[in-house]
């Protein structure tokens, strides 16, 4: 065996590991930071909502109608059809569901007033703000919460999985 296959021999597998830990290495932060962009895309959607929400209620406190039923539901409705006309991707959407379980606007009117207190994700809402991974319409979701407490109302963002991971999904075999 002369020098040069002696060389190729050793530093071949060097340069094929090398070259599989940095394609790796890539596919992995590219990953993370296209998923992280996408949540952070759905959080402001839904920081849109929740501003649009408090909109609302301050206008009832300006005004002092906190304690006419009729100027609340009117916010309400007003509040829901400005959020409805928010964009979240080409499939996603925003919607609300109150703490006891009942959808309070959501873009498939057939869904308005339907209880889902049962369903599994429901349970995993808490008071505060967070991160569920939902199946809704036969569909797998990543959806971004946050609790509106002056209505009692949970307001999600959601976009279907395929839409928020599809580009890393698509650039794996490239990989």
């Amino acid at each position: 065996m002369n020098t040069y296959s002696k060389i190729v021999l050793t530093t071949l597998p060097l340069v094929i590991f090398f070259l599989f830990v940095t394609v790796a290495t890539t596919y992995y932060f590219s990953r993370t930071a296209l998923i992280d962009l996408g949540e952070t895309w759905l959080d402001t959607r839904l920081s849109e909502a929740m501003d649009i929400a408090r909109g609302q209620e301050n206008m009832l406190h300006e005004y002092g109608l906190e304690q006419i039923t009729a100027s609340i539901t009117k916010a309400k409705l007003d509040a829901a059809t400005e959020i409805s006309a928010i964009t979240v991707g080409k499939q996603g959407y925003i919607f609300a569901v109150d703490n006891k379980g009942t959808i309070i606007f959501h873009p498939n009117k057939y869904l308005v007033d339907t209880d889902i207190s049962s369903e599994h994700w429901f349970q995993q809402l808490r008071p505060n703000a967070g991160r569920l991974v939902l199946d809704m319409e036969g569909k797998e979701n990543l959806a971004r919460f946050q609790t509106f407490k002056q209505w009692e109302w949970f307001i999600l963002a959601v976009d279907p999985m395929e839409e928020v991971y599809g580009i890393t999904n698509r650039m794996k075999p490239y990989l």
